[in-house]
């Protein structure tokens, strides 16, 4: 609406009709403010606006949020997402996850990492391969394996040593 429009729909609201309303379409016009009264009532309970700039999404149920895009979430300072029972997050393509600091997963009981092809493990000249054919393949400056207990190797087929010198007790 153009500003000339505007005034004379005010003009037209304040001077019109018997009780300086729209006349007959009053009763129209307020049930339309009050519902939209009514929603917005709504929505103040739901989305709380802090003076300091801050806003909160209040759900007593589910809560969902979809886009018909993309959807970023920035903060900035520290992100926090708690869940009071399991968390899924499934994604359609690839998935990276970038951490300028220390990186940490952390579980009650148990991890698992499943990768259909590979799961490779790198640290500086460090390597660890897993293969889906079964193949594990371990690339170290120096390699070493303490047990506390009684340690085996077992193989199917041979087992090669190769080193410059192999010492034995």
């Amino acid at each position: 609406m153009s500003p000339i429009e505007i005034n004379e729909l005010v003009t037209t609201v304040n001077v019109g009709g018997p009780k300086g309303g729209l006349g007959g379409g009053d009763s129209v016009l307020y049930a339309r403010i009050a519902a939209l009264e009514e929603r917005l009532a709504a929505l103040e309970k739901v989305i709380i606006a802090s003076p300091m700039g801050g806003v909160q999404i209040v759900a007593g149920g589910a809560l969902s949020i979809r886009a018909g895009g993309a959807i970023t979430v920035q903060a900035g300072a520290t992100l926090g997402l708690r869940s009071g029972a399991g968390t899924a997050l499934a994604v359609g393509g690839s998935f990276a996850a970038t951490a300028n600091g220390d990186a940490r997963l952390l579980a009650g009981k148990s991890v698992a990492i499943d990768g259909n092809d590979a799961i490779t493990l790198h640290s500086g000249g460090a390597n660890l391969a897993l293969k889906k054919n079964g193949d594990v393949t371990v690339l170290a400056n120096n390699f070493s394996v303490t047990a506390s207990g009684q340690a085996s190797v077992k193989s199917s087929g041979n087992i090669v040593l190769k080193g410059s010198k192999i010492l034995q007790n």
